[in-house]
């Protein structure tokens, strides 16, 4: 009997098994004889919206344009950098521009003389602070890594020097940081330094690698001698890619270390650790990416801001302002489609669904200039920047440059859409977004359907989606349409490479040529209201496209 019940639970395992495979197979076998063409237009649907742009509208809180991320410290020293940071604090009014690994190596901090002492030089981070403040921006400083001649352990190096260690000693730590915060202090003076934002110490991923203990040791000590120069100065803590049992720990940790700062932050790359979604499917691991997939769920930024605000309630720190200090749509480092249309649905929806719910959302990053792997040797080999490494804007550049047109007030967001007014000027602003998400398959990094000059055979069936807009709400008469749309044809730089001929090393026309392509489609009409002052738009998109309607009064 007890045999028979036994080969019965084997064989109900089995059959589950073989159920989870079929899912599997079937995730796959959608994509099987089918064109790239007849994948994007299998099924449409039909959005229809009715809003109303008069009356009293809430503010947009437009905190996604509070931070950009410039990247590594070094990287900051490089001009071409320096020219698109420039180009998006005018454009989008960047309030702070956040910088990491100002304490690495290679900014040349200290060294060891030949009598076996600590000498410290500022130069390269005084270069780095005055070129933001010359934008007109703010800094947002994370003091790390640290510096070799510091470091406890070596726990692996990228390709940049750069540890995630605690220190040796953290009495040379403290003196480091105390040399530098009195360095600010006397060259940039208290009352500039209050209105920065400084992260003492990395995000706390290390939490994972040296304990929690040693983490918050050597984030104390930095945060005690940054409140040593004044205690007016706001100070940022920031939770890397764990999971939500090591996040819980480190609220409490920090509230029993009496380190807590004016500002929580965390990390989202929209992975989780493999297994941690119940899935059958093998991740296929590499040299350039930490191993985790790409979550499932498409609304993670949301949710994961949900789940942080949730626990700083639980312990009593509900106050705190919450920010996104580094966010992307995956972790990997040549996710192939970064450089593509899709890149520029996700921001659209990202940005647009979470833009009040977050004090910040810093996208990660200005430019492909990472150097945590080999350097590439093509331009578009799905770098994490809003340009590649020479300059050419993508398509998500040419989506955020798009939402700097976004009005001041709130009409209705919803699913794929997001309506704004300018009540003063009598604009407003539609912004559509047709999203699709990665598939199984690729979420799991199998990169059969992908290659460098195809890459959109990796999401989900997507559909094409038709908007129909109605504004009420308008004083009648006559208005001025304008369209800005990023497609593959338009706004897309990478799509425009591929048509090129995909060359492998572009010379100076060719670059401009792309760096033209980055242009969005644009169309401009006029149109009537009714006599009650309503009027209708209508668009078309497929899967991963994104426009922006503006609706203007002719006077």
């Amino acid at each position: 009997m007890e045999y028979t019940v036994k080969q019965r639970e084997k064989k109900g395992k089995e059959r589950e098994e073989a159920a989870g495979d079929h899912d599997i197979f079937q995730s796959l076998l959608q994509y099987a004889a089918v064109t790239e063409q007849e994948i994007e237009t299998i099924n449409e649907s039909a959005v229809s919206v009715t809003a109303a742009v008069n009356g009293r509208k809430p503010r947009v809180a437009g905190h996604w344009k509070r931070v950009i991320n410039a990247g590594y410290a070094a990287s900051v020293l490089n001009r071409e950098v320096q020219d698109e940071l420039e180009q998006l604090v005018q454009e989008l009014g960047y309030e702070l521009i956040r910088v990491k690994g100002i304490l690495d190596d290679d900014m040349c901090v200290l060294r060891r003389n030949m009598w076996g002492e600590i000498q410290f030089c500022w130069n390269y981070i005084d270069e780095v602070i005055d070129f933001i403040l010359s934008t007109g921006a703010k800094p947002l400083l994370e003091f790390g890594h640290m510096p070799l001649l510091l470091a406890k352990t070596d726990p692996g190096r990228t390709m940049r020097p750069a540890l995630s260690s605690s220190p040796r000693d953290l009495a040379e730590w403290r003196m480091l940081i105390k040399n530098l915060m009195e360095h600010l202090r006397e060259r940039y003076g208290i009352n500039q330094m209050r209105r920065w934002i400084f992260n003492p110490w990395i995000s706390g991923d290390v939490i994972t690698i040296d304990g929690g203990d040693e983490f918050f040791g050597t984030w104390k000590a930095s945060y005690e001698e940054m409140k040593r120069v004044s205690p007016d100065l706001v100070t940022c803590l920031s939770f890397g890619l764990g999971p939500e049992e090591h996040l819980k720990a480190f609220i409490e940790t920090m509230k029993e270390k009496e380190c807590v700062p004016e500002i929580f932050a965390f990390r989202s790359f929209g992975t989780v650790i493999y297994g941690e979604e119940e899935e059958k499917m093998n991740l296929i691991q590499n040299n350039e990416s930490i191993n985790m997939i790409v979550s499932r769920d498409p609304d993670f930024l949301r949710n994961r801001g949900e789940k942080v605000k949730g626990l700083l309630q639980k312990a009593g720190l509900g106050a705190l302002p919450v920010l996104v200090d580094e966010c992307s749509s995956n972790i990997w480092q040549r996710d192939l489609c970064n450089d593509t249309c899709y890149k520029a649905a996700w921001l659209f929806k990202n940005l647009l669904e979470n833009e009040e719910a977050l004090q910040g959302i810093a996208y990660f990053s200005v430019n492909d200039r990472l150097d945590e792997v080999f350097p590439a040797r093509e331009t578009y080999h799905g770098g994490f920047g809003l340009f590649t490494m020479n300059g050419i804007p993508k398509a998500v550049c040419t989506a955020l440059r798009l939402l700097g047109r976004m009005g001041s007030r709130l009409v209705k967001r919803g699913d794929g859409y997001f309506i704004s007014t300018e009540p003063e000027k009598n604009q407003s602003q539609i912004y559509l977004y047709n999203y699709v998400h990665y598939d199984m398959l690729y979420r799991y990094r199998h990169a059969v359907n992908i290659s460098r000059t195809d890459r959109y055979r990796v999401f989900n069936m997507g559909e094409i989606r038709t908007f129909s807009v109605k504004l009420t709400g308008l004083e009648p008469g006559k208005y001025c349409l304008r369209l800005y749309k990023v497609t593959k044809e338009h706004g897309s730089s990478y799509d425009a490479w591929v048509r090129m001929g995909a060359p492998e090393r572009m010379n100076r026309m060719e670059r401009a040529m792309l760096c033209h392509s980055a242009d969005p489609e644009y169309r401009v009409w006029e149109q009537e209201t009714d006599p009650e002052g309503s009027l209708t738009v209508q668009e078309r998109l497929e899967p991963h496209e994104t426009a922006l309607i503006e609706v203007e009064q002719i006077l």
